[in-house]
């Protein structure tokens, strides 16, 4: 009776010592892989190379995009959110063009992104090594099981270097009937700084999909 005891105490202890470890965390730190600030905005380069099957063509769309932090508001969940503006244009000497607003919605257990009424999970607290999710879990596509393989590290894209970043990806997938990519990379007090999507099937010589790919081109705070 008195080893069985002692073992309860051992037990009481040992998950109290990790709700203690749990609870020490510091979640406020998360948030700052977005930012938050009215009228702050980013400028990327983007490509996309679409495959059709069906016409048997491949198609390369390069352009510009904004993202305007437009306004801040609580969703039905009660959580702080972002409406983000999105506007594109063909060059740096086009004018602006309104293309879509998109949503942001952080809590103290992931940031939440609804893109053309699409809802995805991109990231998940908090960032440790053992954290694997779902990234559509609230949608209907496809299974995208991504995981950290860096975070809280210098980052350096076109010369620029930033102080602190996080390294969002999925297993890479390349062989006769498919090609799988997701690495999304984001860098403190900015938000998205590169991003690669591939997701392509094959059928003998025929192709169908995309490859996607942002880079940060500036950030206005």
């Amino acid at each position: 009776m008195r080893l069985d005891f002692v073992y309860i105490l051992f037990l009481l202890f040992f998950f109290a010592c990790q709700k203690d470890k749990f609870e020490s965390i510091d979640y406020s730190n998360n948030k700052n892989y977005v930012s938050n600030k009215i009228g702050s905005y980013s400028e990327f380069s983007v490509q996309e190379i679409i495959y059709d099957d069906f016409k048997n063509t491949i198609d390369t769309i390069s352009y510009q995009l904004k993202e305007l932090n437009e306004s801040l508001f609580k969703d039905k969940l009660g959580r702080n959110s972002i409406r983000i503006d999105r506007y594109s244009r063909n060059n740096d000497t086009a004018n602006w063009s309104y293309l879509n607003t998109w949503y942001t919605s952080i809590d103290i257990h992931s940031i939440e992104r609804i893109e053309n009424n699409t809802r995805k999970s991109i990231l998940s607290f908090p960032i440790t090594y053992d954290a694997v999710w779902n990234s559509n879990e609230f949608n209907m596509e496809y299974v995208n099981n991504v995981f950290y393989t860096s975070f809280h590290k210098p980052y350096s894209l076109n010369t620029i270097k930033y102080d602190s970043s996080i390294t969002v990806e999925s297993a890479t997938v390349s062989n006769s009937i498919k090609e799988r990519a997701y690495k999304e990379v984001y860098v403190k007090h900015i938000g998205l700084a590169y991003k690669t999507i591939v997701f392509i099937d094959k059928i003998g010589t025929l192709q169908r999909g995309k490859r996607i790919n942002y880079k940060l081109l500036k950030h206005v705070p």
